[in-house]
């Protein structure tokens, strides 16, 4: 499980996100940003991203969301 800024220099995590899968299908990607920008979530889903947390949740919640990715489910976090 990689855990991806969608916010980066020289490359975003949306990019990031797509050639790393074109490289390796069936990578999970978890994209985090501290900021909730639901056209960019919606891009990092298209991007092959199995989930997006905010960053700054707490240790239990991340625990929750990555147990899921693990487990083949997605986990876009868009509200809140």
């Amino acid at each position: 499980l990689i855990f991806m800024d969608i916010k980066m220099p020289e490359m975003n995590g949306i990019e990031a996100t797509e050639k790393a899968i074109k490289l390796k299908p069936g990578l999970k990607i978890l994209g985090i940003s501290m900021f909730k920008d639901v056209n960019q979530i919606l891009k990092m889903k298209e991007s092959g991203a199995k989930g997006f947390i905010q960053k700054g949740g707490d240790q239990e919640e991340i625990r929750n969301v990555m147990e899921k990715i693990l487990e083949g489910e997605e986990y876009f976090e868009m509200e809140g």
